[in-house]
């Protein structure tokens, strides 16, 4: 997707104005000059930037206003005048009070940016896109670029979402040409980026749907779909109304309780997002298998050994911190007196 960035170079007075001491009569305001360049960004975003440093001398972030004044009423430089008599867009100038140069003018709620330049600045106008890693080719011939969680083409205003924890692969869908998704819920599973081609959601449900019974009631969980989003709830709703979120990630084997573990490359979770125990208890090799063992269940016994030894070795650390905290207390009050009664001799 392509849209435009104006781009303003020469010598100008910034001023920035905020809501800060207004009601004393004395508003925060920043006043610089220089030559510099003045970018307006697709989302109107204006940065001011000059020569040294990477950092903007005055800028404002999607402000809800902004606009050029070519006959500009009152000069930015001078010190006496207040960031709200510049002129506005409608506004009328007259013969007597219009002055030489061009201000961008930028406003959001009680901050204001006023950039003037005086002569007029050299402007350009630049086509941008968004930037991103290569994901391959686009059907228009344009390349595809990955960023923010989609992937857009550089020519077109071709965009594709990506899934949560989706890469695109060096593979190309045989039935379009557009690059390959890798993507993991319960299994990996391969599909088209354009999800019309091959919907992700089809192979989801085709690989998990009843192929997990509900620790509550002993029902198939099936692939449900809500607003776009994919979980696994209970077949005996709305008797029984048990319901998990797909993970990300590859089922590895079953936990304690029954349901699957998901291995999620930085961690292993269950399905049960709030379950106890801690990972798998049963794994395989081969693939993908839910509950192929029958395994121990943590006790309550252990938990509560467990619990009894991080409250002891917690209470002894909290105990020697609060006796440090005490000397150094102790010992900075009595600094403080010597220092009190050395100033009252």
């Amino acid at each position: 997707m392509t849209e435009t960035l104006d781009v303003y170079a020469g010598y100008c007075t910034t001023r920035f104005t905020t809501a800060r001491g207004r009601d004393t009569g004395e508003p925060d305001q920043r006043l610089h000059r220089g030559r510099v360049v003045a970018v307006r960004k697709p989302d109107d975003t204006v940065l001011v930037h000059d020569a040294d440093g990477y950092q903007p001398v005055a800028w404002l972030t999607r402000p809800s206003e902004v606009w050029v004044d070519e006959t500009p009423i009152t000069p930015c430089d001078d010190p006496e005048t207040s960031g709200d008599q510049s002129v506005t867009a409608s506004a009328e100038p007259t013969d007597t009070d219009a002055a030489d140069g061009v201000e961008l003018v930028a406003i959001d709620g009680d901050e204001r940016l006023t950039v003037r330049f005086d002569p007029e600045p050299a402007v350009t106008r630049h086509v941008v896109t968004a930037a991103g890693a290569p994901a391959g080719d686009c059907h228009c011939g344009g390349e595809l670029v990955t960023t923010s969680g989609e992937v857009h083409c550089l020519d077109c205003a071709a965009s594709y979402a990506v899934p949560r924890g989706g890469q695109v692969v060096d593979a190309t869908c045989e039935a379009c040409g557009l690059p390959e998704l890798s993507v993991e819920r319960g299994e990996q599973f391969r599909v088209c980026l354009d999800r019309d081609c091959q919907p992700l959601a089809a192979a989801v449900a085709s690989a998990l749907d009843g192929r997990v019974d509900c620790p509550d009631c002993g029902a198939p969980l099936r692939v449900e779909d809500h607003r776009g989003r994919q979980f696994l709830g209970c077949d005996d709703y709305p008797a029984c109304e048990t319901a998990f979120s797909i993970p990300a990630g590859v089922i590895v084997g079953s936990c304690a309780c029954g349901l699957p573990v998901f291995d999620r490359g930085t961690d292993r979770r269950c399905l049960d997002a709030a379950c106890s125990h801690d990972g798998p208890t049963s794994e395989t090799t081969d693939g993908p298998v839910i509950g192929t063992e029958s395994v121990p269940e943590i006790t309550d016994t252990d938990v509560a050994e467990e619990t009894t030894g991080d409250t002891g070795a917690d209470t002894a650390e909290t105990d020697g911190d609060t006796g440090e905290d005490t000397a150094e207390t102790g010992d900075d009050t009595e600094e403080a007196t010597a220092e009190t009664g050395d100033g009252d001799e």
